[in-house]
């Protein structure tokens, strides 16, 4: 059963943005290329926006493990389910630089 294209556009829009401006924003906060987002590096300083984004794309747009880890280059259910459970032990545990760069990014969705 596929969703309806109102339904589709809802999942990938949170308030005035969209998952892919979300995207272009953080890989220019991090200074990097979306492309690296989405491969296969597992440098810290790719994987932390990859997980980020992964958990924002929960959260925020309700997206399911399956359809991230399709959007991030064809990533398991599972390495999707870690990185978000990844971020929100990170979140709870007081890592003050992912707190702070995570609260940037939802001030932003929801300007």
């Amino acid at each position: 059963m596929s969703s309806s294209p109102a339904a589709e556009v809802a999942q990938n829009t949170r308030g005035n943005h969209t998952f892919g401006q979300l995207v272009d924003m953080v890989a220019q906060y991090y200074t990097i290329g979306v492309a690296e987002l989405k491969s296969e590096s597992r440098k810290k300083e790719i994987t932390v926006p990859r997980q980020i984004l992964m958990f924002l794309a929960k959260k925020y747009f309700h997206w399911t493990f399956e359809k991230i880890g399709d959007w991030f280059g064809g990533k398991n259910h599972a390495s999707v389910m870690y990185a978000v459970d990844n971020v929100e032990k990170k979140l709870a545990g007081n890592d003050k630089d992912l707190n702070h760069d995570y609260q940037v990014f939802v001030d932003w969705l929801e300007k």
